[in-house]
């Protein structure tokens, strides 16, 4: 549901200018060899009078639900062997009841087909097997509001923000490249005030303000 709340778009112009971030990037591995002092990376410079475009979205494709195997087990019953007697599972066919590609019945006599001999399944004890009742566990996703209750104010890394969900919200699945996915959809986002702070190696962020629109634009995102 994450995913499609924040769908994967490729951005054609985010409206900023890198040129900053081009450069650090580029002198970056001359940093690395003279051990010099770490310098944070810079933020993009959004260029005035340019909106953001981005490319549309592409729909999810609907898992396709698979056909119950005609060779499945359906029933239940006592065969009569030359070491005893023996439960198995069987199902029907047009003339007969089957175990298994060697293991046919007769649906009158319940003598084993193809063999002489004592083999024979005892027809009253024929019982279909019990379905299971699958027990449908809906996991909660992270709606927009709880992410916002819980960053807003705090500085929080991506692994900060992972912990407070699993303390505030322990029934919530989440991974850590999904948050990453979220908090950079937030900094791309004209309706979230959210700072970027990049004095140490591992990049922490304070949410300030959030426009309601934004939750607006969360749910038309999920239909």
């Amino acid at each position: 549901m994450t995913d499609l709340i924040y769908p994967k778009v490729s951005i054609i112009d985010d409206a900023c200018d890198w040129t900053k971030v081009i450069i650090w990037r580029m002198n970056a591995g001359a940093r690395a060899c003279s051990r010099s002092v770490f310098v944070p990376c810079p933020n993009p410079v959004p260029v005035a009078g340019i909106r953001p475009k981005f490319a549309p979205a592409t729909k999810v494709a609907k898992e396709k639900k698979t056909a119950i195997s005609s060779t499945a087990k359906t029933h239940t019953a006592t065969v009569i062997f030359a070491d005893g007697e023996k439960t198995v599972e069987i199902r029907e066919t047009a003339t007969a009841w089957t175990a298994g590609s060697k293991l046919n019945f007769d649906k009158v006599t319940g003598q084993r087909a193809g063999v002489r001999g004592r083999c024979r399944m005892l027809l009253d004890t024929i019982k279909p097997i019990a379905k299971q009742e699958q027990v449908s566990t809906s996991v909660e996703e992270l709606s927009a509001q709880k992410l916002v209750a819980i960053m807003m104010g705090k500085k929080l890394s991506h692994q900060g923000i992972l912990i407070a969900i699993a303390k505030f919200h322990p029934d919530i699945k989440i991974t850590a490249h999904q948050v990453q996915k979220r908090v950079a959809a937030m900094l791309r986002s004209n309706l979230v005030g959210i700072i970027q702070h990049n004095e140490t190696p591992i990049p922490h962020f304070t949410l300030q303000s959030v426009d309601p629109r934004f939750y607006v634009h969360s749910k038309r995102n999920m239909g």
